[in-house]
């Protein structure tokens, strides 16, 4: 099997073949040694300690165990439910909570946890591989299944009887082994690219974090240096501003293109309060010397639609990009309606100003409905990557919160947002610090891009291998001891 994992290795069946004539259907009650569940001791665990107590939040949608925010039990308790001791490929299934019905498997046993109440362990006899049948549960046609058995609207949940309204379908033992060494081999793939990925995210938060601690690479910038490169700031904001309104009253059908001075808003000032001494050669400003203008549809939600232009709002920044895991869409009519006070061009800055404030994002490439809880600013005279950068950091992120009324959940004016007080190194320094940035975002994006590929990959092997539509049957396939050691 190679590393780059296509449809095209396995046996794709013909139209009309009876490819599944040797499948089995079973309920998952039948294919189950063991359904267990655990509990905790009265009064909730502890905050340290040297057994564990995991639940629905340790289980992630994609299948995985995650040990955050965990609870630990005393030993007196833990000898109590050493049945549900985690056991090299338990499947664990979420039984009630936000995300019920989410599955996971434990890939190796581990002496120190337990399930809590909110957990079923699932441990299948010596009829299925284990592994197969995770694949199969954590597949969309095992997930519409366990949904459906979903019961209950102030507190949804499943219970014991789940098992025996979820249908199985398995070949032979030897192909459920290749199918899962299949399906392990991307995973494997995607958990490395994420580790890889979650490297360069610390290197690259380290350069934040230390950003005011950069040496000064250059010569040292006199207060005359300064405020000649504040001055030649000022004036590109003035000019870009002009170029802006003009376009607007043309559009408004002023021809004549005919500006009112009046209107233009000289930038806020920094707001008052002790600031962290910088390097030499930087200066501190405000946030606002940068903004030439904004673009600002904050106000009511448009109409969405089934297809259409993409939106962007407050949920899609996340880890300073733009994500769109559930994308929402606006009509091109709704589009050409609504903006009508601009329209954000790629690299455009983009902040959050409610739930949360203070999120940072550069505009992506393409074309985009910008709506709640973000503002849009057109910038001038600094690099918006090193700009993104300083308003990450801790320091720019405690002013923004204490404006924000204490709470990352609150909202902040535009003025105070505005007064930002930002750390201005040189022009060189700043693209150095820029660049750096740059070639880490480009790494950053290029796994994120890898990892999107590979698990779109899963998904079609999962639709195709598991139902027999693509066979592994006279496909040489390694199995590693991670699968093979059950069924």
């Amino acid at each position: 099997m190679s590393e780059d994992l296509t449809l095209d290795e396995f046996q794709q069946v013909k139209p009309g073949e009876n490819s599944k004539s040797e499948w089995q259907e079973s309920k998952l009650d039948y294919l189950l040694s063991d359904l267990l569940t655990g509990s905790r001791p009265t009064g909730g665990g502890l905050d340290d300690g040297q057994y564990i107590s995991i639940g629905g939040t340790q289980i992630d949608s994609e299948g995985y165990i995650d040990l955050h925010d965990l609870v630990y039990i005393p030993e007196s308790y833990f000898t109590q439910v050493q049945e549900t001791q985690l056991q090299k490929h338990d499947i664990l299934v979420v039984k009630d909570g936000a995300n019920t019905g989410d599955v996971a498997i434990a890939w190796e046993s581990d002496d120190r946890i337990v399930t809590n109440e909110h957990i079923f362990t699932l441990r299948a006899d010596s009829t299925i591989n284990s592994p197969y049948l995770f694949y199969f549960l954590l597949s969309h046609q095992g997930w519409k299944q366990i949904n459906g058995t979903i019961t209950g609207s102030a507190q949804e949940g499943i219970n014991r009887g789940f098992t025996g309204k979820v249908d199985i379908r398995y070949p032979s033992i030897s192909e459920q082994r290749k199918i899962a060494a299949v399906l392990y081999t991307v995973d494997r793939a995607i958990e490395k690219t994420e580790q890889i990925r979650s490297q360069v995210d610390r290197v690259r938060e380290g350069i934040v974090l230390n950003l005011f601690d950069q040496d000064a690479s250059s010569e040292r910038n006199s207060d005359v240096s300064k405020q000649n490169q504040i001055d030649k700031i000022l004036k590109s904001r003035r000019e870009v501003w002009e170029k802006a309104e003009r376009e607007r009253q043309k559009r408004a059908g002023n021809l004549d293109g005919q500006i009112d001075d009046s209107k233009y808003s000289p930038p806020l000032n920094l707001a008052t309060q002790r600031l962290p001494e910088l390097p030499d050669g930087w200066i501190w400003t405000s946030l606002d010397t940068f903004v030439a203008y904004d673009i600002d549809y904050r106000g009511k939600t448009p109409p969405y639609s089934e297809s259409g232009i993409p939106v962007i709002s407050s949920g899609n920044i996340q880890d300073s990009e733009i994500v769109f895991d559930e994308e929402r869409y606006v009509s091109r009519e709704t589009y050409e309606e609504k903006l009508n006070r601009g329209v954000p061009k790629a690299g455009d800055l983009i902040i959050t100003t409610e739930a949360p404030v203070g999120k940072v994002a550069l505009y992506p490439k393409g074309t985009f409905m910008p709506t709640r809880r973000i503002i849009t600013f057109r910038t001038v005279g600094v690099d918006n990557r090193f700009l993104q950068a300083a308003i990450r950091h801790p320091y720019v992120q405690n002013y923004l919160t204490a404006q924000s009324g204490g709470s990352t959940v609150g909202r902040i004016l535009k003025d105070h947002l505005l007064k930002t007080p930002i750390p201005l190194p040189p022009l060189d320094e700043q693209k150095q610090i820029a660049e750096t940035l740059r070639s880490f975002d480009e790494r950053l994006s290029n796994e994120a891009e890898y990892k999107s590929q590979l698990k779109r990959l899963k998904q079609g092997l999962q639709q195709d291998l598991l139902s027999g539509t693509v066979r592994t049957t006279n496909t040489n396939i390694e199995v590693p001891d991670e699968i093979a050691q059950h069924g």
